[in-house]
């Protein structure tokens, strides 16, 4: 069993499950293709967890796609642009890959 962490005598307890979610950019962001967020997250379901690190890719990508009128409209808009291509049960550490 992992070690668990404690923060001043509080038991602290990732909420969910651990995945591993590797996303295609959206054709306006990627036009060659061949460009991929990964993300480690922790959701009850696969289904959220795709949607956390669609979530987090629009993020870390907002300034691409800040809409004047409304914002977080159109942050949501490119969250779902990024396409799932793989879920992976666990955070696995080691696929990651820096340039």
């Amino acid at each position: 069993m992992p070690r668990q962490k404690r923060i001043h005598g509080c038991l602290l307890r990732p909420r969910g499950h651990p995945y591993s979610v590797l996303l295609a950019y959206p054709p306006q962001l990627n036009p060659e293709g061949t460009e991929t967020y990964f993300a480690l997250v922790n959701a009850r379901r696969p289904v959220d967890a795709v949607g956390m690190a669609q979530t987090m890719a629009a993020d870390a990508n907002f300034n691409e796609w800040e809409d004047e009128d409304d914002p977080e409209a159109a942050r949501l808009k490119c969250a779902g642009l990024f396409a799932p291509l793989l879920l992976i049960d666990g955070h696995h550490y080691d696929l990651l890959v820096y340039p």
